[in-house]
């Protein structure tokens, strides 16, 4: 789920916090296609994926694209993300209500194949970390070794010099919403075989991802994935062993994003990034805010 938005940070300079809506409306379209239509596990991923795409790529044409062409500084476009995103949170509890819909589990089976060294390793597991790592080989690649990847890096460097040296800036624009949708789509496709789907199961996760995103320096990928299993263990075993050790209650376990993000912030800025663009969450939101100047 952080991989799409590190993607946004990167190459569009946006703090989407619509994104959670993007994973709702693939955990939705996920659980909806297998528990009342009996499609496929594979089939319903492709149609999560499709529908998290087509709502990116619809909040940019609707929203943000007629914003940025009237000269929108960064902060209306964040408080822009932020109605799109309350927009489609609450349009989804209609659809939810409507149907009958507002609390749904998934009925994939996510079994215990195995335990290795204490630890169960279930169904779930064993999809998602090839998938993760694909995913993220795949951005590489793309970013790498093609003409619209490295257009891309173009955009995420230096956008001025990009448009004026010939990039189809706008064509890029909308591929990378496509892409980020699709991997947002895929990671709410997945959540929900974890855990219960409603309407607000992407916010409930928005602070972790931010967490992640932050922690990798906001444009790193690979960094994205190392911040992932940190947050994620953080919020499990460390959580975990403070319970059984000194009694600290599991309700406490939302804080530990809130730790994260004033740690970096305050003690390493760079995050995971030490060379390159990825300078840190403050030089670069510095760059975002001296580039919306100069336009």
């Amino acid at each position: 789920m952080a991989v799409g938005l590190t993607l946004t940070l990167a190459v569009l300079k946006l703090p989407n916090f619509a994104h959670a809506e993007l994973i709702t409306i693939g955990a939705y379209a996920f659980t909806e296609l297998i528990n009342f239509y009996a499609f496929g596990p594979f089939v319903a991923v492709v149609v999560a994926i499709v529908f998290g795409s087509v709502t990116a790529l619809g909040g940019e044409l609707l929203v943000f694209s007629p914003l940025k062409s009237r000269k929108a500084s960064l902060y209306i476009l964040i408080l822009a993300s932020f109605a799109l995103g309350l927009i489609l949170r609450y349009s989804i509890y209609i659809f939810a209500s409507e149907y009958n819909a507002l609390f749904l589990s998934n009925l994939v089976s996510n079994n215990i194949l195995f335990t290795f060294g204490g630890f169960p390793v279930s169904t779930l597991f064993a999809w998602v970390i090839p998938v993760t790592v694909i995913v993220v080989i795949s951005v590489h690649l793309l970013l790498n070794n093609t003409l619209i990847g490295k257009s891309m890096r173009a955009m995420e460097s230096n956008f001025d010099l990009s448009r004026v040296s010939g990039i189809n800036t706008r064509r890029i624009t909308l591929f990378t919403w496509i892409i980020v949708g699709a991997l947002a789509g895929l990671g709410g496709a997945f959540w929900s075989i974890q855990t219960q789907v409603y309407p607000e199961i992407g916010f409930a996760v928005l602070l972790d991802i931010f967490a992640v995103v932050v922690l990798a320096g906001l444009t790193s990928f690979y960094g994205t994935l190392v911040g992932a299993y940190v947050i994620s263990f953080s919020e499990n075993l460390f959580m975990g062993w403070l319970n059984s050790t000194f009694g600290i209650s599991l309700a406490y376990q939302p804080i530990i994003p809130f730790i994260v993000i004033t740690a970096v912030l305050l003690i390493r800025p760079a995050g995971l990034s030490t060379t390159g663009n990825n300078a840190g969450p403050l030089s670069y939101i510095k760059s975002i805010l001296e580039r919306k100047s100069s336009e």
